[in-house]
């Protein structure tokens, strides 16, 4: 059940159920465009925290008469009600047991990392696609390895569509800082062939990208 659906299902209005579905779909993405849609409670509560901390949105809000907190507060209902999520049923993220602001919290530093990848390159540095919605922002050192300096650091991240993001991250592809593109000896012709490999990156990396590169060859790399 979508939350347009849900919304008429809970009684409301036909003009109130479309105000606040296209409040959560179409407008305030538009505020924040660089983090998607949230379809978890945890991405919500992230969603959440970054919208109200947003100028527009506090803006945009009183203008509404507080319409756009409104639609978060109906989302949250819905997405309690629609997923299967293991989390106590609170609104505020001071209410938030320790280990479930962990994760928020997480959702919140890779948000960041996305906004600041997407200031540094244009698109998928393989394909050039610069579509925002279909880019993984990909860690060159991985999340788990990295300190938080690194985490949000844009040099040690990429801008990748889905396929090559996997290549990427289970160490099938490298790069080096010029821009060529190292290949595991792994894959053969035929698969080169189907992901449409080419020999470099549309864009060159930085010396501040070097380290992690490094870290990537001779850590994740598949030689």
């Amino acid at each position: 059940m979508d939350f347009y659906q849900w919304l008429r299902n809970k009684g409301l209005s036909l003009k109130s159920s479309q105000s606040y579905s296209t409040a959560i779909y179409k407008t305030m993405p538009n505020w924040i465009e660089e983090m998607e849609i949230p379809n978890t409670l945890y991405d919500f509560y992230a969603y959440k925290y970054i919208l109200e901390n947003n100028q527009l949105f506090k803006e945009k809000n009183i203008q509404g008469h507080n319409m756009y907190s409104a639609s978060l507060k109906h989302f949250e209902s819905y997405l309690k009600e629609t997923e299967f999520v293991e989390i106590d049923q609170q609104v505020e993220l001071g209410d938030l047991s320790s280990e479930q602001k962990k994760i928020v919290n997480i959702r919140i530093v890779q948000n960041k990392f996305r906004k600041s990848l997407f200031k540094l390159w244009s698109g998928c540095c393989i394909s050039g696609c610069s579509i925002k919605t279909l880019l993984i922002a990909s860690h060159i050192k991985p999340w788990s390895q990295s300190t938080y300096h690194e985490r949000v650091d844009s040099y040690n991240g990429v801008l990748l569509t889905p396929n090559y993001d996997a290549l990427f991250d289970k160490g099938f592809i490298s790069f080096e800082t010029d821009g060529k593109i190292l290949i595991s000896s792994e894959l053969n012709q035929p698969d080169i062939d189907y992901f449409q490999i080419p020999e470099k990156t549309k864009h060159q990396f930085s010396n501040k990208h070097a380290g992690y590169l490094e870290y990537h060859q001779e850590m994740i790399f598949r030689k």
